[in-house]
């Protein structure tokens, strides 16, 4: 692999540490991988897996190879991390798998994407009461002063 499109994770250990990348092991991503496959039951033909910070994708390449054994089985895969490197090299491991899998891979901060997610929800119906109540820019101002977004 060339470095200068290694995941932060590989390229130093100041680099590694000012990011707090750890990249899982592949010895102990196997073993996580088959910890969760052996008291996860599914319910349907569809499993929903969600890494909040996937680096290279190790867990999740482990736990696809291991789901492609189940037949009828789809996978729908999402995952994010901050470094782009890092999704590249994930999506290229993962994307050769074979089966019925779905990726979706974000360059995001998963704790952002979350409380983005939160506060739309949250405050969607609220929102819209205020917007017609007082206008646009006092919601605005009023979103930023009480959670600064």
């Amino acid at each position: 692999m060339d470095i200068a499109v290694q995941p932060i994770g590989y390229t130093s250990l100041n680099e590694r540490k000012s990011s707090g990348s750890h990249y899982t092991p592949k010895d102990l991503s196997d073993f996580v991988a088959d910890e969760i496959l052996r008291y996860w039951h599914p319910t349907n033909d569809t499993v929903r897996i969600m890494d909040p910070a996937l680096g290279d994708g190790e867990l999740l390449l482990a736990l696809a190879q291991k789901l492609n054994n189940r037949p009828n089985l789809k996978v729908q895969i999402t995952g994010f991390d901050t470094d782009h490197y890092a999704i590249d090299t994930a999506l290229a491991r993962l994307k050769d798998i074979k089966g019925d899998i779905e990726l979706s891979l974000e360059n995001n901060d998963f704790l952002d994407y979350s409380l983005s997610q939160f506060t739309e929800t949250l405050f969607s119906s609220a929102r819209s009461n205020l917007v017609k109540q007082f206008g646009k820019i006092f919601f605005k101002t009023l979103m930023f002063s009480m959670y600064g977004i």
